[in-house]
């Protein structure tokens, strides 16, 4: 065999042991990755009674949509309390300028 095709036959060696390093590589991260998913489904399901994606999706909208509510809410009732605070401030002023 002559230099060249030994240089090119240790090339390709080396070429192949990094894709199959890679590939190990990339197998482990894909089988961690599958590990979390599973986690995750299972704490999905304990937390919230589904690990189906859309349903996780809608109940999440809902609960975003309750919370909007809640703070919308809340924010009137500050808003009518401060309104009410300036009434009896005023009324005071006015009792006091009597």
């Amino acid at each position: 065999m002559s230099e060249s095709a030994e240089q090119t036959l240790a090339n390709l060696q080396k070429r192949a042991t990094e894709v199959n390093y890679g590939n190990v590589k990339v197998n482990t991260r894909i089988e961690e990755a599958q590990k979390q998913l599973q986690l995750l489904r299972e704490q999905a399901q304990r937390e919230f009674g589904t690990s189906d994606l859309d349903e996780l999706q809608a109940l999440l909208k809902q609960r975003n949509e309750a919370n909007a509510k809640i703070l919308t809410d809340a924010e009137e009732t500050v808003r009518k309390g401060e309104q009410a605070l300036l009434e009896r401030q005023k009324l005071l002023n006015d009792i006091e300028k009597k």
